[in-house]
């Protein structure tokens, strides 16, 4: 089941954005940090970092976001092929860039079976970036298998290239404690913690 279009009418509708949304065709399982990170299996993406990759023997095969806050981050799988496309930005005004936009409208053109995931933000953020990549997708038909977004947690993601599949990822290899996943940071800090240490320095 593909939900793009169902996310488009609900992006719409009074109270969208101020409580989780999630919208999946199978529910996420769990993997951990030990397993995803035995033999440098795993890559990390940070926010403002794109990266895409085909699954080999030779290669990474888990793309991480690992504390996803006030960020988000959109993954484009080609059943087919093996091919994945993970991108993650932060877009404190709820616009997308032209340059990011074309980045998502290059890496789903011409494509055929391919999946999409959008997960993260708070809530209460501004989210116009969601109606416009949902478009993007729609217009190149690409299938959302998976909307997680808003909601008052840290999310830990972790992509398998091999199967396309989306785990939670397990930082310290157990299941979390009820609310330990609760996000206490403000926009603000989160912001300055993207800063440049010189720059975070002078102010």
């Amino acid at each position: 089941m593909s939900f793009e279009q169902l996310l488009l009418s609900d992006a719409l509708q009074q109270g969208f954005g101020t409580s989780r949304y999630l919208k999946d065709s199978k529910q996420r399982s769990h993997i951990s940090k030990s397993k995803a990170d035995m033999d440098s299996n795993a890559f990390y993406l940070k926010t403002g970092e794109s990266n895409s990759r085909i699954y080999d023997w030779k290669t990474e095969r888990y793309l991480i976001a690992d504390n996803l806050i006030y960020d988000f981050v959109l993954t484009l799988y080609d059943v087919d092929k093996g091919w994945a496309h993970l991108c993650r930005h932060f877009v404190p005004n709820g616009v997308l860039g032209e340059p990011q936009m074309n980045e998502i409208r290059s890496m789903a053109r011409g494509r055929r079976n391919v999946e999409a995931r959008l997960i993260g933000l708070q809530n209460n953020q501004k989210y116009t970036f969601v109606s416009d990549i949902c478009n993007v997708l729609s217009a190149n038909r690409v299938q959302l298998v998976e909307a997680d977004l808003f909601g008052n947690e840290k999310r830990h993601i972790a992509l398998d290239l091999k199967t396309g599949m989306s785990y939670n990822l397990l930082l310290e290899d157990r299941t979390y404690r009820p609310g330990e996943l609760v996000n206490s940071e403000t926009m603000e800090d989160f912001e300055r913690s993207l800063m440049p240490v010189v720059q975070q320095k002078t102010v």
